[in-house]
């Protein structure tokens, strides 16, 4: 359902967040919650940040139409992931094309940017929007780019105990089912996002999937009093829309394949599973690579033990999961055409 028509200059001036974290910790769960709020468009994610930011600079001078065209045609490139489509977003191109129209003289990135997050479309109705946002997991390893290239955004960082995180992991073919290698990827962006909250702390909210799935309302109050939004226990049944849900952007298969959750209330039921089907030694070596990181996001570790054989087995896993991000974050300030090539290689 789309909402009403705004000059540029008002659109400009409402505030923006991201949703990151892990893959399979709850961002899809989150960001269908905020969608349902009146206040708040937060479409399906679309990780084109990376495109456009190598392409335009942080402030434009001179806004022009061929800008305009430029600038769309960029954010509607082919991706390479399936997943990862334009058209999810469901942006009225007629409303966008007047918004950027409006723009004149200098304009600062995000602000473009945000012209057409505003102009997407959502399943639930809206009023005034207020706040503007963008979920996307894989960002949370360039969160500390994003905030120079979006000064005063917002974060809210979910977590999600590393052992259920690792079990829904390995059901899908888009991750390594290695406990090590999930682990310490969860590891590495845990703390870089945690630093992140202690440099800025009135710009990050962390929380957890856990208490969003068994205490919805309390987390979600304070989600909407971080985002400067009323509280509105209506959007808890996003899931009465589950037929318009299966039929938006990602196919019905995709969306029951990776989201079916999607169709039914907020509930617990998927906490603690790795209790069921994890291994003694997924276990172990999943707490050994977490180390005291775990106690610290709230998750109890079953095995505290530090030795030479699980330094030695977890060692290549743990050295191919630094060098594979460290790869990422040097590919995130390639420049554009080389991006654009090595994302379609």
């Amino acid at each position: 359902m789309q909402h009403q028509e705004i000059p540029f200059e008002k659109v400009r001036s409402i505030p923006f967040f991201f949703i990151v974290g892990r893959p399979r910790s709850g961002t899809t769960l989150l960001r269908t919650l905020i969608d349902a709020h009146p206040n708040a468009i937060c479409p399906p994610e679309y990780a084109i940040l990376p495109y456009l930011y190598g392409r335009f600079p942080r402030n434009v001078k001179n806004w022009s139409d061929d800008y305009s065209r430029l600038f769309k045609e960029t954010m509607m490139a082919p991706l390479a992931f399936d997943f990862w489509k334009y058209e999810y977003l469901g942006v009225d191109e007629e409303a966008l094309t007047r918004l950027l129209s409006g723009i004149k003289g200098a304009v600062r990135f995000d602000e473009a940017y945000k012209a057409v997050y505003y102009c997407s479309t959502s399943l639930w109705p809206k009023e005034e929007i207020k706040v503007i946002g963008d979920k996307n997991p894989v960002y949370a390893l360039n969160a500390d780019r994003l905030l120079t290239f979006f000064p005063g955004a917002k974060f809210i960082h979910i977590t999600r105990d590393y052992r259920d995180n690792f079990v829904s992991m390995r059901k899908f073919e888009f991750e390594a089912p290695n406990v090590v290698l999930q682990a310490f990827r969860w590891r590495y962006l845990a703390k870089k996002l945690l630093t992140l909250q202690k440099r800025f702390p009135d710009q990050f909210l962390w929380i957890r999937h856990e208490d969003l799935a068994a205490n919805p309302e309390t987390v979600l109050r304070s989600v909407d009093a971080f985002l400067g939004i009323p509280y509105d226990e209506t959007v808890l049944n996003f899931h009465e829309k589950k037929e318009e849900l299966l039929k938006r952007g990602n196919s019905y298969d995709l969306i029951l394949k990776y989201h079916e959750s999607l169709t039914h209330p907020v509930n617990p039921d998927g906490v603690g599973k790795w209790k069921k089907v994890l291994t003694d030694d997924e276990v172990r070596k999943a707490d050994y690579v977490i180390g005291s990181l775990a106690e610290e996001c709230g998750y109890q570790r079953v095995y505290k033990e530090r030795s030479l054989n699980l330094w030695l087995s977890t060692f290549p896993m743990r050295s191919y999961g630094y060098l594979l991000y460290k790869a990422m974050e040097l590919g995130d300030r390639l420049p554009y055409l080389l991006k654009k090539y090595f994302g379609k290689a």
